[in-house]
């Protein structure tokens, strides 16, 4: 790595040839075929980078972009920064009854089939979905992946949380299904995978073709994201390669970790009253204080922000 550091030198576009080997690696594995390093593999600064180049690279003003609710607010933003129009399909409880657990949740298939059109250019999958934690089962998958191709639309799968699932089925990866991989692009954070995001690393996988806008983008805004950030990304997934799916591995442990995160959080809630659904994957839990809101005294929180308020009376009475 100091090696690195002392040539002071660009990279390539596309990421630095070392990194987009070891991704090639791990993703051949994890997407069930070849993954090209120097052809079907960009790195850019962070998932977010990843996703604006996308939408630079695809949407046109008046084009549509179907997301699940809820969904993350700044995906909304780089639609409409494109002059795209978002169009929402809710997540919902089959039998409209409160959701337990993010699994409980699912898309009205009807719905979903009727927000199609001819202005449909793009659907934004995040799987598992952030901020509720649900992991899209393989069925549910089939059946968008189906109307992607009746209606020739690309789709950009969101898989950032792609190690953090906990229960449930296992994460699938759209990409990997029948006749799906020459629509899709996948979008990858090895910030999350890391548990560092503030070193701004993300990566796409996508056929040759759809990756093309994005290279161009790269290279125009930023060329490459810092030489030495990539070659610790890149000793960070070679050691990972050599014990994936073992208990030694960090995924392995970053889900034990998480998990004992989410409960312990589930349990403050739990005992201050305060409703909420359990996430079977990611890193957020959705809650609902208004039923406990006016029981408690937060006359000594100042900030205005009434749900700022309660996590501060949280963070020092629970």
């Amino acid at each position: 790595m100091y090696s690195t550091a002392k040539k002071r030198i660009l990279c390539s576009c596309r990421g630095d040839p070392r990194l987009r080997a070891a991704i090639a690696h791990l993703y051949s594995i994890l997407m069930k075929r070849p993954i090209h390093a120097d052809k079907e593999i960009v790195v850019t600064m962070g998932a977010m980078q990843a996703m604006y180049l996308l939408a630079k690279a695809y949407i046109n003003a008046g084009d549509e972009v179907i997301m699940f609710e809820p969904y993350y607010k700044r995906l909304e933003i780089i639609i409409q920064l494109e002059g795209g129009v978002p169009v929402f399909v809710p997540l919902n409880t089959v039998s409209g009854q409160k959701a337990r657990q993010s699994n409980d949740l699912t898309f009205n298939r009807k719905e979903l089939e009727a927000t199609f059109t001819n202005r449909t250019k793009m659907i934004w999958l995040v799987n598992p979905n952030n901020p509720n934690g649900k992991i899209f089962t393989e069925e549910e998958l089939l059946f968008i992946g189906k109307l992607c191709e009746k209606h020739d639309v690309i789709i950009l799968s969101d898989e950032v949380y792609q190690f953090q699932y906990y229960e449930g089925p296992k994460h699938t990866r759209i990409a990997t299904l029948p006749g799906l991989w020459s629509r899709t692009v996948t979008v990858n954070s090895g910030g999350k995978i890391f548990s560092n995001t503030g070193w701004r690393i993300g990566w796409i996988i996508g056929p040759e073709e759809l990756l093309w806008g994005v290279y161009i983008g790269m290279n125009v805004l930023v060329r490459a994201p810092p030489t030495l950030t990539q070659m610790a990304f890149a000793i960070g997934l070679e050691m990972e390669n050599k014990i994936l799916n073992t208990d030694e591995s960090h995924y392995s442990s970053l889900v034990k970790h998480s998990i004992a995160k989410r409960d312990r959080i589930l349990k403050i809630l739990s005992d201050a009253g305060i409703d909420f659904v359990k996430p079977n994957s990611g890193q957020v839990v959705m809650a609902n204080f208004t039923n406990v809101i006016n029981k408690i005294d937060l006359s000594t929180e100042s900030d205005q922000r009434a749900d700022f308020r309660l996590m501060n009376w949280l963070l020092k009475h629970k």
